[in-house]
């Protein structure tokens, strides 16, 4: 016989329910949005992965493997598509979700746990945060957040080793999405040993950091190993090592970065004014818990994760408003502990969850003008080229009418929403040209490129005109040298808004568009 669910564990299931709900209407009502570059991107390389394509030694990109798998196990299910990147918004978003109920049911209670499901729900998609669609930072976020619930969970009730083992293996996977996920467990584990010195369980806390960072070591040996098994070891490190190196330059990186490139990221007002109400709540909470013994090692466990998402979205010496995602779930967290502690000084319970009520109203309020805004609305709002982004989604589809099956195309450019909208393969594994110019692979990867055209000569050429075709570059670059020798502008209508469409001398495009 079924035992009976406790009314206080309905109303659990049902507020979360009610949140994953909400998250899965928000990620819906942007289903159609144009894609921005980075997504795409891996969308394309996840894709050819099924195709039996080398990552590094053919796919480039100088993001590690991770990301690319993740799409490409998504795109296995249900294809290359919309549909592939709404099912890992939906997991990932209800794995934050989770993971945060967990993180503030550990000093908040229900109470605390369901503050941060449902806060969570509210400002998972925030616009100006670009935070509605599946980039790096999501995953990362799940992990993370999940990572912080076992280690607070696991202070709390002295477990075995294996709980730092699963840790270890968290880690480990949020590691070959972006290293800098390490200066969690740094962190996080410098903590733990301050809190442990001169007591007796130094010794033990001591082997539970050993335990999650050999995970770690483990898992970069792995991944090491494993290109080097497919022979390719020097590619992957050429691009995710050296290439990274040199695109982050560690130039004007600071803690402060954040704050000084605010009006840069064009965060807005509102945006930047609930962020700042979570830190205030999270720092009234920690000093009202500053009496509490028991209450005291997990905020100083939260000032630790706080600081290291702080320290990883300055990390890579560049500031993208997508980065600051990875401040959500310390930030969330705090202000649902720190409602939950003035709740419980109210004298009168009746009005205790006022605050927590009050918080949401000025979220909800904050949000819900978002989604009167179009699919298309979002991209323009929340990115510079969020036009071309719509105008790259079209063209692919013109594209993939234009071509005959087998045939294919190649940009000069950086709209691999071409490749991901038209399913077309890309002729290149260097199909885009950021890694072409003004770097110490440029050379190396034009050459690469070159010699992919040559073999597949693709029908199409399309030439981004409003990138790196000022001055002499046209004149020079050995990718944009083959294209002139090889290529005309269509007889006929060849411009399509910043696009330049180019037809192969004699080719089979060619003899058709020159059909009456």
């Amino acid at each position: 016989m079924t035992q009976p669910i406790p009314s206080g564990r309905w109303l659990t299931v049902t507020v979360l329910a009610l949140a994953a709900s909400l998250i899965v209407l928000e990620r819906g009502h942007t289903y159609s949005e144009p894609l921005e570059r980075d997504i795409t991107t891996y969308g394309v390389i996840g894709e050819e992965l099924l195709k039996g394509r080398a990552l590094y030694s053919d796919l480039w990109d100088h993001k590690p493997p991770a990301i690319h798998f993740t799409f490409a196990a998504a795109e296995a299910l249900v294809g290359e598509g919309p549909l592939a990147v709404f099912l890992l918004n939906i997991l990932a978003a209800l794995a934050v979700l989770a993971g945060l109920y967990q993180c503030g049911k550990n000093l908040g209670g229900r109470a605390g746990g369901l503050w941060a499901a449902v806060t969570w729900a509210v400002v998972s998609g925030d616009l100006f945060l670009q935070a509605n669609q599946p980039n790096v930072e999501l995953f990362l976020n799940a992990f993370q957040t999940w990572i912080f619930a076992l280690w607070l969970s696991a202070g709390a009730k002295n477990p075995k080793l294996r709980r730092w083992v699963w840790i270890g293996i968290l880690a480990a996977a949020a590691f070959l999405y972006k290293p800098f996920s390490g200066l969690e467990i740094l962190l996080l584990g410098g903590a733990c040993l301050l809190l442990s010195v001169n007591s007796s369980q130094s010794r033990t806390a001591l082997k539970q950091f050993g335990t999650v960072l050999a995970c770690l070591w483990a898992a970069w040996a792995l991944c090491l190993g494993w290109f080097y098994g497919k022979g390719n070891l020097d590619d992957f490190w050429n691009a995710v090592v050296n290439y990274n190196f040199y695109y982050s330059g560690y130039q004007g990186a600071s803690f402060w970065g954040f704050f000084r490139d605010i009006g840069a990221q064009a965060l807005g007002i509102s945006t930047l004014a609930w962020l700042i109400l979570l830190l205030i709540l999270g720092c009234v909470g920690a000093f009202l818990a500053r009496g509490n013994k028991e209450a005291r090692n997990p905020w100083l466990l939260w000032g630790a994760f706080l600081i290291a998402a702080e320290l990883e979205v300055v990390s890579t010496g560049r500031f993208f408003a997508h980065y600051d995602q990875l401040l959500m779930p310390p930030l969330i967290l705090g202000a649902a502990w720190g409602v939950t502690a003035v709740s419980e000084r109210m004298g009168n319970k009746r009005w205790s969850c006022l605050p927590g009520a009050a918080l949401l109203a000025f979220l909800i309020f904050h949000e819900a003008p978002f989604y009167r805004l179009t699919p298309e609305q979002w991209a323009d709002r929340k990115y510079a080229d969020g036009p071309v982004f719509a105008e790259a989604t079209q063209l692919g589809h013109e594209l993939d009418g234009m071509l005959k099956p087998g045939e294919t195309f190649y940009e000069w450019g950086n709209e691999t929403e071409l490749y991901f909208a038209s399913h077309r393969s890309p002729p290149s594994g260097v199909f885009y040209s950021y890694p072409l110019l003004n770097n110490p692979l440029a050379l190396e990867l034009s050459q690469r490129a070159v010699k992919d055209l040559e073999k597949a000569r693709p029908e199409i050429v399309v030439l981004n005109t409003a990138y790196y075709l000022s001055g002499d570059l046209y004149q020079r670059h050995p990718v944009l040298l083959w294209v002139r020798e090889n290529y005309r502008p269509f007889p006929q209508n060849p411009s399509r808004g910043p696009f330049l469409l180019l037809a192969l001398k004699g080719g089979s495009l060619e003899q058709r568009l020159a059909r009456p």
